[in-house]
């Protein structure tokens, strides 16, 4: 249902297959807060993500 809501509303990552909002591989920037939000709730660092080419990112 989520992916519905965001594509009505606009939010939706074609590529990634996300919420625009959401998608830290378009805008890496949201990466780090979203880290910041997996560190605080688990206590870890998030794992590593690839990017458009498939290379992994810290």
């Amino acid at each position: 249902m989520y992916p519905a809501e965001c594509q009505k509303k606009g939010d939706w990552c074609e590529e990634h297959l996300r919420a625009k909002s959401q998608c830290f591989l378009c805008d890496p920037k949201l990466n780090e807060e979203f880290a910041a939000q997996y560190r605080a709730k688990l206590g870890n660092e998030p794992p590593a993500v690839e990017d458009k080419s498939g290379k992994t990112k810290s």
